[in-house]
């Protein structure tokens, strides 16, 4: 019997998930996602993401749970822009507070561990706040792609964007 069936039920037989359906990766956005899919599927997703959009209303203003000025300062920052290229909303909103307070934290760590040297002169150890910065570093990487704050996912939405709008212009004029 396949390892993905259930066993010792009335429906032994039922698949519970096969490769390559929405169960086996997270979906992306139509809009940065690097597959080919068809114009079928395509209509079928942006339909879908349509349905579960959500507005910004809840991350326009810094929300109190920011750990420090210079999180919010961040959050200042890279919100307006992520709205921009409208690739967040509000569910998004705890992985933005997030990657604002590891970058806080972050530069933090980086701001004394410029004060001190990096190896302890006395017994020969990596001072602590190389692993305290690292740590940071990344966890403030894993929040920044979660929310398209990163280049790559940047890159990828764009891309995407420009082959949806060659796509519409040969829609709407056929191929030049």
């Amino acid at each position: 019997m396949p390892s993905n069936s259930v066993r010792n039920l009335p429906f032994k037989n039922v698949k519970l998930w096969e490769w390559g359906d929405s169960m086996s990766k997270p979906m992306k956005p139509v809009s940065i996602s690097t597959r080919k899919i068809s114009k079928e599927d395509k209509i079928r997703r942006a339909a879908a993401e349509k349905m579960v959009s959500v507005g910004v209303n809840e991350i326009i203003s810094p929300p109190e749970e920011l750990i420090s000025k210079e999180a919010e300062k961040e959050w200042n920052r890279v919100v307006p822009q992520l709205i921009d290229i409208d690739i967040i909303g509000n569910l998004d909103r705890a992985a933005l507070i997030g990657y604002c307070n590891s970058y806080s934290n972050y530069m933090k760590a980086t701001r004394q561990l410029s004060k001190q040297p990096l190896i302890n002169k006395e017994s020969g150890k990596r001072n602590q706040l190389v692993d305290v910065q690292k740590n940071y570093a990344d966890e403030m990487r894993r929040f920044a792609s979660l929310c398209g704050i990163s280049m790559d996912s940047r890159i990828k939405a764009g891309m995407k964007k420009q082959e949806k709008k060659e796509e519409s212009l040969k829609d709407r004029f056929g191929a030049i």
